[in-house]
């Protein structure tokens, strides 16, 4: 998304969640340059120590793992879900056990969530025609 601000002179601080494989961050970086700024400083929450792009700030520096932010928790189950009915070898147009799937998430990803959120994961999945089936609870 183009940025339509005037940043000739400026000086500018990128901010995100997390830099995972730092290209997201670089890419940024490269275009608000272009903009002619000042000075470009980088702040990430959460630093992942295998990162391509290492931020002037950063809360925390840590291994690579899976970090599931509140603001993006949908977005994330949307992705996990499947893998989950899919290490079960059960395919989530099936009618899938919610259960099942909460148990699952617990043990394998330490996610630790209520039958009613899984429901209401499947039905997203749904939603965004990713998914067909029925959900048992």
């Amino acid at each position: 998304y183009p940025l339509n601000v005037d940043l000739k002179g400026k000086n500018v601080l990128i901010v995100d969640d997390i830099t995972d494989t730092g290209e997201s961050m670089q890419v940024t970086v490269e275009y608000v340059k272009s903009l002619s700024p000042s000075e470009v400083r980088t702040a990430s929450l959460r630093h992942i120590k295998t990162s391509k792009f290492k931020p002037d700030y950063f809360g925390e520096e840590m291994d690579w793992k899976w970090v599931i932010f509140p603001w993006n928790f949908t977005e994330d189950m949307c992705n996990i879900v499947p893998k989950v009915c899919a290490r079960l070898s059960v395919s989530p147009d099936e009618n899938v056990d919610v259960k099942q799937i909460r148990k699952e998430l617990k043990q394998f990803y330490t996610i630790d969530t209520t039958e009613e959120t899984v429901a209401e994961i499947l039905q997203e999945l749904k939603r965004r025609n990713i998914i067909q089936g029925n959900t048992k609870k």
